[in-house]
């Protein structure tokens, strides 16, 4: 699915759709892969994407290392901003999506939300392979 966004400069309102091949606009040609900051600031955008709308196309692009690093850096563990907690989740689902299960396994001897999105991994895993809960001992 690609994302749009709607860029303006003077009197024109560009559509940019992120996707797999490069944007041709009135200013030229975009190659999608860069940076979306740089695209908006390009475009003359005055409200140039984010790291959350970075992390997300990330994401979608199957992207882990760029998501993670993205996330990661507005992640905090029990913090009192409700935001940053939700980070923290959606770093740990990341790097389970990731498969790293090194990093997964060094955060679960201290955090919680590690320990507990590596046990649904391994879990997943062993039901995915036939080994799991569902199964009957022959």
């Amino acid at each position: 699915m690609n994302v749009s966004t709607v860029a303006r400069r003077s009197s024109y309102t560009v559509n940019v759709f992120i996707g797999p091949r490069p944007v041709a606009t009135p200013f030229g040609t975009i190659p999608i892969r860069s940076c979306l900051v740089r695209t908006c600031l390009l475009l003359g955008d005055t409200h140039a994407v984010g790291w959350f709308e970075q992390a997300k196309e990330a994401e979608e692009f199957r992207d882990w290392d760029t998501a993670i690093a993205l996330v990661s850096a507005h992640a905090e563990c029990y913090s009192a901003n409700f935001y940053a907690h939700d980070h923290h989740l959606w770093h740990m689902d990341l790097l389970a999506r990731a498969q790293r299960i090194e990093e997964l396994t060094d955060l679960a001897r201290v955090d919680v939300h590690a320990r507990r999105r590596l046990n649904r991994l391994l879990r997943e895993a062993s039901v995915k392979d036939g080994r799991g809960e569902g199964t009957a001992a022959g």
